[in-house]
């Protein structure tokens, strides 16, 4: 199941979503790329490059939050921006080009807290549905009593709250984690921020001179355009 984009750390519209879905459904890399992605980093980073103001989405994971505040810091970001802003497939070869890397530029150590955030937050939530089950529940014919519905209730949101304060302590730690490897991070996400651009450009520039883009006389699709790019992938000389 591919990821909801408006759980992204990027706010979205349903414009957005809508270009969203007809970019995934018409590429296969896209799909694919789907399958190892990091908690929907393929998505946030495709919508701030497509839309024209793209702010962070505060209810987002903290983790995802702070990666897309570090890549759009960058002035290489604003660069490829010029390239792929309200061009959905320019935006999708952005980001598949940026995702390719995530598993190197993105430390472990950074990557497995927040794995491990995740499977707090999903925990705790479950918990706390099950103590709204636990209120709704009507009396049973057996020796089970109101009260001991509220107090099964009382101590799932006992055990919700501990795992809370757990995640309050792994937010700080993240944070903390972030912060001593801004330098690092800013590094790493420029390089590959200015590789972004460099292969935007090649493409744009292969493109013309094989008769598609701006000017050559010769519609092509968005799907085309990707196609095109994943060609120029695998015949150019690394």
């Amino acid at each position: 199941m591919p990821w909801d984009i408006s759980n992204g750390a990027i706010q979205t519209d349903r414009f957005d979503r809508r270009k969203w879905g007809d970019v995934r459904e018409g590429s296969e890399r896209i799909q694919e790329a789907e399958q190892t992605d990091h908690g929907g980093l393929l998505q946030s980073v495709w919508t701030s490059l497509y839309k024209a103001s793209p702010q962070i989405n505060e209810e987002a994971p903290l983790f995802d939050r702070r990666v897309m505040q570090t890549l759009m810091n960058q002035h290489a970001w604003k660069e490829l921006r010029q390239a792929t802003q309200l061009d959905e497939y320019a935006a999708a070869l952005g980001s598949l080009r940026l995702h390719d890397q995530f598993d190197s530029m993105l430390p472990q150590e950074l990557q497995e807290q927040a794995r491990e955030m995740r499977e707090l937050q999903k925990h705790a939530q479950t918990l706390l549905d099950q103590a709204t089950l636990y209120d709704e529940a009507p009396e049973s014919a057996d020796d089970v009593t109101e009260g001991d519905h509220r107090a099964k209730a009382e101590q799932l949101r006992q055990d919700a709250q501990a795992l809370f304060n757990q995640l309050d302590a792994s937010t700080q730690a993240l944070n903390q984690g972030f912060d001593d490897l801004a330098s690092q991070l800013g590094k790493t996400f420029r390089n590959a921020l200015e590789g972004a651009v460099q292969e935007a450009q090649e493409n744009t520039e292969i493109a013309q001179a094989w008769g598609f883009g701006p000017g050559c006389g010769q519609p092509v699709s968005g799907r085309e355009r990707m196609e095109l790019a994943q060609l120029i992938q695998n015949t150019t000389p690394a």
